[in-house]
C-alpha cells in the first residue's frame, strides 16, 4: 500500500497516510469546510486552486489523483509517495 505525505509550504503543516486519510484530514482541519464530505471538499478545493493559484491543475476525480495533482502546486514545498506495508 502507498503512503502519501505532502507538506504545504506556508503553514509547514504535515499531512500523511493513504489517500483516502489525508484528503479527509486535510477537510477535518479546514476552518470553513470540516463539515462537508470529503469529496465535496476535494471538488471546493480543486475549483480554488485552480481559479486563484493556477499552475498545474487540481484534479477531484479520486483522493490518489488529487493528492498527486496537489502535489504539483506550489503551495506544497515537499510532496513523497513510499510504500507502506
Amino acid at each position: 500500500m502507498k503512503e502519501y505525505e505532502i507538506t504545504f509550504a506556508r503553514s509547514g503543516d504535515v499531512f500523511r497516510g493513504a489517500p483516502e486519510e489525508v484528503v479527509r484530514s486535510l477537510r477535518v482541519s479546514s476552518q470553513f469546510e470540516s463539515d462537508i464530505s470529503d469529496k465535496a471538499y476535494m471538488r471546493h478545493f480543486a475549483r480554488r486552486h485552480n481559479r486563484f493559484v493556477g499552475g498545474e491543475r487540481v484534479l477531484a476525480s479520486s483522493p490518489t489523483k488529487f493528492l498527486i495533482s496537489l502535489g504539483l502546486s506550489e503551495l506544497i514545498s515537499r510532496f513523497v509517495i513510499s510504500e507502506r506495508e
